[in-house]
């Protein structure tokens, strides 16, 4: 059950006072949006003084029953409010989840003939069929991607996690969500991403964004390399060893660190491929190229350090 906070409930008191306030009606919603208990407990106080204030007029002027207007106005703008968390709920309840639990690459088409390739451990959520206006969907966690048709004039949105928005009308791009980060590579179309807080970003092919604590930023890919969980090769040429490394890192899932005194190598270009080899054969082969040490510590972390 539900139990409400000294600040929740001053909150909604200031509200009362002056609803139209829009930091106040901001932080209403977001109060409402923890949770249908929130959304019951705020409707529940309203009711609650907009009964006592009813009484007091009656009383005092029996013949007017007047509610002053900034309540009424607080009436409505609540009442706008409980509308939309409902809606919010009952369609995120509506939705069918796909969780790849599989251990391996699963895919699947959608009802507007888009195609999702989810990475095993990946979670998306998606109606049975799409809005006429919109087609919405969910990404929870995990790696994915997706090929988007045009229809109908219906642009697609896909929400990853809580705060990134991607928006886009035919498109192929590839996203993955890490604990502290969101990173969608663009292989074909446009696609609009937006951070809580942070203005719009256009990702056009070969362009990748990172949304993470650092804000919403963009990077040029060399290679595909963001694509290697689905295609199972490591295709390098004249990559440079950042982005070479970064790829490593997240299709083998180690970590590989380059100290402050060797950051010069991460401009350095890798040429090479591969297709079966084990980490660790791989960070041989890119060190020898490259003409660094490769050192592993006891956490099985992977340092590359200058000769």
């Amino acid at each position: 059950m539900y139990q409400p906070t000294t600040d929740a409930t001053d909150l909604i008191v200031r509200f009362i006072n002056a609803p139209h306030d829009p930091q106040l009606q901001d932080q209403i919603a977001a109060l409402k949006n923890q949770g249908p208990e929130q959304a019951a407990y705020v409707e529940k106080l309203l009711q609650d003084w907009l009964q006592d204030d009813m009484q007091r007029t009656v009383t005092t002027r029996p013949t007017k029953k007047i509610i002053p207007i900034c309540k009424w106005c607080a009436v409505v703008v609540i009442l706008l409010l409980a509308v939309g968390c409902y809606l919010h709920f009952r369609s995120r309840s509506s939705l069918i989840v796909s969780a790849n639990q599989t251990g391996y690459i699963d895919s699947f088409l959608l009802a507007d003939g888009s195609k999702a390739i989810l990475n095993s451990s990946a979670s998306i959520a998606y109606p049975k069929s799409f809005d006429k206006e919109l087609r919405q969907l969910y990404m929870q966690k995990g790696e994915a991607f997706f090929a988007v048709p045009v229809k109908n004039d219906q642009p697609f949105e896909l929400i990853v996690g809580e705060s990134v928005h991607l928006k886009l009308d035919a498109a192929a791009f590839n996203v993955r969500m890490d604990k502290n980060k969101i990173a969608v590579y663009v292989t074909d179309g446009k696609v609009k991403m937006k951070g809580e807080g942070e203005e719009e970003l256009l990702l056009t092919p070969g362009l990748q964004g990172i949304y993470s604590p650092k804000g919403l930023e963009q990077e040029i890919m060399v290679s595909d390399g963001a694509l290697a969980w689905k295609t199972g090769r490591l295709r390098f040429t004249n990559v440079p060893l950042k982005e070479v490394l970064q790829v490593i890192r997240n299709y083998y899932d180690i970590q590989v660190e380059v100290p402050p005194s060797a950051h010069t190598i991460l401009k350095k270009k890798v040429t090479a491929n591969f297709e079966s080899e084990g980490a660790e054969k791989v960070l041989e082969v890119v060190s020898k190229k490259i003409g660094v040490y490769l050192t592993k510590d006891k956490e099985g972390r992977y340092y590359l350090t200058l000769k």
